[in-house]
């Protein structure tokens, strides 16, 4: 009775069927897939970080443009409404309060039916972001 318990205890074991030299390649081959399994995943979460990040840096390139464009619009019917009120003005225009406190807006008269409103953003500038040309006898 012994021996038949020993051998149905035995039957279903991995060591009694396999040897020990098998044993390790299988654990050789399980580790290699754990390995490879790991390296994957990491490389497709980097990946995917790194998009993200291009994506906000896209986005924040777009607010800091769409920014620019409304502070520079404001900038330009603030100086509108200066040149209203002084149809002979000529000078600098600032506005601290517009979201940019370097943007500024120079006003230079062409002749005496046209006045060059230039915004500019920021100190130094040479490029406006945006002009126009406006007749302040007609505001």
């Amino acid at each position: 009775m012994k021996s038949s318990i020993r051998t149905i205890a035995t039957r279903g074991s991995l060591s009694a069927s396999v040897p020990t030299r098998r044993r390790h390649q299988r654990r050789g081959s399980a580790l290699l897939l754990c390995t490879l399994a790991t390296v994957v995943l990491s490389l497709s979460a980097i990946a995917i970080l790194k998009s993200h990040s291009r994506e906000i840096g896209h986005t924040e390139a777009m607010e800091s443009s769409v920014r620019g464009r409304l502070v520079a619009g404001g900038l330009l019917q603030r100086t509108i409404a200066q040149l209203r009120v002084d149809p002979l003005y000529s000078g600098t225009v600032t506005d601290r309060a517009a979201g940019s406190p370097d943007a500024f807006a120079q006003v230079t008269r062409v002749s005496a039916s046209a006045t060059r409103i230039d915004v500019f953003l920021y100190a130094g500038s040479r490029i406006p972001a945006t002009s126009k040309i406006v007749d302040p006898t007609t505001l």
